[in-house]
């Protein structure tokens, strides 16, 4: 959280992004060139803003993201 600066990207035509982009303390913009660009991406941001002339799609699918582990853990009864 001490790393706030700021997050740009700028994609073209052939440019293709998959993955977690994970900056929660940080402004994001992600700029769209004039053919666009794919991102097969969750995008976490303290502000995220989309601009450009062209068209980002943006295509989630969970296998291909950051998922935090879940701790195993140890349940008494009785």
């Amino acid at each position: 959280m001490s790393n706030d600066g700021e997050v740009h990207l700028n994609g073209n035509a052939n440019w293709q992004v998959t993955g977690t982009i994970l900056a929660p303390a940080s402004d994001v913009t992600i700029n769209g060139g004039s053919n666009g660009f794919v991102l097969r991406s969750q995008v976490i941001g303290y502000t995220v803003a989309l601009s450009g002339s062209g068209t980002t799609t943006i295509s989630y699918s969970d296998d291909q993201n950051y998922d935090a582990p879940i701790p195993p853990k140890v349940e008494l009864t009785q």
